[in-house]
């Protein structure tokens, strides 16, 4: 990848395009639609944004940590699901 770069638009604009490979080499690459607000509905979360760009710019890579995020359930933190958690004991007044 040669560059990220943020240019500012107005009216509420929200794309994000990469360069993908050309197939001809003596052709330009042409520019991928990875992300459009009114597209796709508003903003992206990051692990999604990464998982475009990745699939775009480097198909065989794993994201690391973000894939795993993504294909695991989210955790839950409920009251008395650890075992070293301290519950008071109810007092008699």
């Amino acid at each position: 990848m040669d560059e990220v770069a943020l240019r500012p638009g107005t009216g509420g604009v929200f794309v994000v395009e990469a360069q993908a490979s050309a197939t001809d080499e003596h052709a330009a690459p042409a520019p991928v639609v990875l992300w459009d607000r009114s597209r796709d509905g508003g903003f992206p979360e990051i692990t999604e944004l990464k998982r475009r760009v990745r699939d775009v710019v480097a198909p065989g890579k794993p994201l690391g940590h973000s894939d795993a995020v993504a294909s695991s359930p989210p955790a839950t933190d409920t009251p008395g699901d650890t075992a070293d958690e301290q519950v008071p004991a109810p007092t008699a007044d």
